[in-house]
């Protein structure tokens, strides 16, 4: 996914079977600041709305950043570009897989 503006940000939903996640992050070369900030989405027990929990941020490197880290089967995680003023885009990869 590519982030191009303060605020911009996607959803990806994890598959049923997998519990670990990785999010990377790497700036085009015009790109001189910005933070990706990583969140959890999880269904209200209540049936409210998706509450969302900051799992970490990968602040900008000119080399990129990495993030791992767990979350129950079948979750939802939103990547978001924020602190970001300049042009160009930040890309973010998504990956996950099955860890026991």
């Amino acid at each position: 996914m590519r982030l191009a503006a303060n605020g911009d940000g996607r959803m990806v939903s994890i598959g049923p079977c997998q519990n670990r996640v990785e999010v990377l992050a790497f700036p085009a070369p015009a790109v001189v600041a910005g933070t990706v900030d990583v969140f959890r989405v999880e269904a209200d027990p209540t049936g409210g709305q998706a509450l969302t929990s900051l799992v970490g941020s990968i602040v900008y490197n000119i080399n990129g950043g990495r993030l791992v880290f767990q979350l129950p089967p079948g979750g939802r995680v939103f990547v978001k570009l924020s602190a970001y003023g300049g042009v160009g885009t930040i890309s973010a990869v998504v990956t996950s897989w099955e860890q026991s």
